[in-house]
């Protein structure tokens, strides 16, 4: 098993990203070439993901963004396939993610979850510290 940052779109991973995504979210609307492209271009998004063999098994994304505070990551869609979870790929994975934040200047490494999802006994191993702020949304576009 092995974890890279992704680079190289192509459609096998698009496949196994978009049953990823399913994992993470049965709503989830199907990524397209197109955007996994744009995403995998896109200098603030870092795509890492782990691999057995050449199966894209577990991914996750750090979002670099700079601000009048300094350089912010936020961490979005992290998620193991059900066949290997409780194996520490998603550890490694997180630990990727703070390796490039600390690499590029983060002040600090940011994430939201679900608060549905048993995942703060993983987040707190891993260092994060729950905050007690609330978190706000407005739709922009039509669903």
């Amino acid at each position: 098993m092995m974890i890279s940052e992704y680079h190289n779109p192509v459609a096998n991973d698009l496949a196994a990203i978009n049953n990823l995504l399913r994992e993470l979210n049965t709503s989830a609307p199907e990524l397209t070439m197109e955007r996994f492209q744009t995403i995998c271009a896109a200098p603030q998004m870092h795509l890492f993901v782990a691999r057995e063999g050449d199966k894209i098994i577990g991914m996750a994304t750090l979002e670099i963004g700079e601000t009048m505070m300094g350089t912010q990551g936020y961490v979005h869609d992290v998620v193991v396939s059900s066949d290997y979870r409780g194996k520490g790929i998603g550890k490694m994975l997180v630990e990727a993610l703070i390796a490039k934040g600390r690499e590029l200047g983060c002040k600090h490494v940011d994430l939201t979850s679900n608060p549905k999802r048993d995942t703060g006994a993983f987040y707190s191993s891993l260092g994060f510290i729950k905050r007690e702020t609330d978190c706000y949304r407005k739709e922009l576009a039509e669903r």
